[in-house]
């Protein structure tokens, strides 16, 4: 209830959390309302890629099916944002793969993909004014991590 009142942030915060907490698909069941909101703001494509990325126990393919369940008339915008993902996975994961093997690569690839997005959201809760300390523990970033962020030109 809390993360709901930061306004604009309010969604990639809930999806932070819920990241740490149990999977997407079980959360995205029982708050279709928070699924509908996130694919209305300007996270929408965003939240998808993070969702994507951060679930431990379904595979995409179960992830994109439940959010299409929850907003069918989005089918093609939640594509895209799937395929999106998968097209940055591959692009370097082919890059690394050459050296360290296909899937191997991908993985890295993904990994990276995952980070640079919470280095995003992080960047734009710090703009919004958050508290640091509810960044990292939401962002599950390091003080120094943060710190650089900080001191990154506006």
């Amino acid at each position: 209830e809390e993360l709901k009142r930061h306004g604009t942030a309010d969604l990639m915060e809930l999806l932070i959390k819920q990241s740490r907490e149990k999977t997407f698909l079980t959360w995205m069941q029982e708050h279709p309302e928070e699924i509908i909101k996130l694919l209305g703001s300007l996270y929408g494509i965003s939240g998808i890629h993070y969702i994507l990325a951060n679930e431990r126990d379904h595979l995409p393919n179960q992830i994109i099916d439940a959010i299409i369940a929850i907003v069918p008339h989005k089918k093609e915008y939640i594509m895209t944002a799937a395929q999106q993902l998968e097209q940055r996975g591959e692009q370097r994961g082919i890059q690394k793969g050459r050296q360290e093997g296909r899937q191997e690569g991908m993985q890295k690839g993904r990994q990276e993909g995952m980070y640079t997005k919470t280095l995003d959201i992080a960047r734009n809760m710090l703009s919004k004014g958050l508290a640091v300390n509810l960044i990292r523990e939401l962002a599950g970033l390091s003080e120094e991590e943060l710190r650089k962020l900080q001191e990154e030109p506006n």
